[in-house]
């Protein structure tokens, strides 16, 4: 934390500068350090890359990070590997220029599975969002039941009016089975599963700038 200050600070202000990628995965500072840096990311209007990954943050961080968010176009943010849960994930996605981001790797983080799947399809299925990639995943719940199969139709639906996602993908930490790329096999091996096939009809048809859905799966 006295690092961050340093760098950030002086005489007790935060700095302004140019700086438009900030990369301080690993840190492990807590929220004590993101109460820090907020202020300095508020001095500037836009970022391409901010990375807090590992930072021992929780739903409080992340809602301090969703509060620059409402003030700051944010390109890229990683957010991978803290102990963020369903309500921090929702400060995020609910905030102001959410609409704005390109990408978002949230894996590894405090997830129960199907609260934060119907969030994320919410904000999926909301008009004008710029969102190109999405990584999700981890917590205890999500490890022991594994990804269930039906989640899958709930994001899918949510993408039959969407016109930028290109990448998602989910774990659950168990298995590395990953089911690949949007395309007629896939469908099909869901479609086995669920039963179902009026959404993947509908996504086919709707939908053309999907590339890659990448999915751990539980396997007995």
């Amino acid at each position: 934390v006295d690092v961050l200050r340093a760098l950030f600070y002086t005489n007790g202000s935060p700095n302004i500068s140019p700086l438009s990628c900030l990369r301080l995965g690993g840190n492990d500072f807590g929220l004590e350090g993101v109460r820090l840096l907020v202020p300095f990311l508020k001095t500037r209007s836009e970022m391409d890359d901010l990375d807090l990954s590992d930072s021992n943050l929780d739903d409080e961080g992340a809602r301090l990070i969703a509060d620059v968010l409402d003030a700051v176009l944010v390109k890229e943010l990683f957010l991978a590997r803290n102990n963020i849960t369903v309500a921090g994930m929702s400060s995020i996605l609910n905030s102001r220029y959410s609409t704005t981001l390109l990408h978002l790797d949230m894996n590894g983080n405090n997830f129960s599975g199907r609260p934060e799947i119907d969030i994320i399809a919410r904000f999926l299925g909301r008009d004008g969002i710029a969102l190109e990639s999405i990584v999700i995943g981890g917590g205890d719940e999500l490890e022991s039941e594994g990804f269930q199969v039906e989640w899958v139709e709930i994001l899918l639906r949510s993408l039959r009016n969407n016109s930028s996602l290109r990448q998602l993908s989910i774990f659950s930490n168990i298995h590395d089975y990953v089911l690949g790329s949007i395309s007629t096999q896939l469908i099909n091996e869901i479609i086995n599963l669920t039963g179902n096939t009026s959404s993947f009809d509908a996504l086919c048809n709707s939908n053309h700038t999907f590339a890659s859905l990448n999915v751990t799966v539980d396997e007995e």
